[in-house]
């Protein structure tokens, strides 16, 4: 499979690269417990290479975006999908593919935060507010 000048793997390895991909992320706990430093590192690396699978001939893109925003929810981080655009992921997507995870690290990286996880301290009235 092609797309303009890139070349994917044959399509008979798609199903044994995607399960090798998976049991991979598996075994990090689908990056549960992460940091918000180090979820954007590990989750360019798995989204790089299964870019590099291409399970798809359109659309790879877009549902690696989504499945990106269930791995964040997941692993217990807010990914604004609205800061993913298609330009800066798929131009981090073509270094990725030559072994270059920063620039996908860097777009991951700049639509994260950190969910909140406690309330803060209201002092006027000495209790917790969501």
């Amino acid at each position: 499979m092609a797309k303009g000048n890139t070349f994917f793997g044959p399509s008979d390895y798609v199903d044994a690269e995607m399960s090798r991909r998976f049991d991979l992320l598996a075994k990090e706990h689908h990056l549960q417990g992460l940091t918000k430093h180090d979820f954007p590192r590990r989750a360019a690396e798995h989204l790089n290479e299964i870019s590099a699978i291409h399970p798809f001939r359109e659309g790879n893109g877009r549902t690696q975006r989504l499945f990106l925003k269930a791995l964040a929810t997941q692993a217990g981080h807010e990914l604004h999908a609205e800061c993913l655009h298609p330009a800066p992921w798929n131009e981090a997507s073509i270094k990725g593919f030559a072994g270059n995870h920063g620039p996908m690290e860097q777009v991951i990286h700049s639509a994260l935060a950190s969910r909140v996880q406690t309330g803060t301290q209201d002092r006027g009235r000495g209790r917790e507010r969501d």
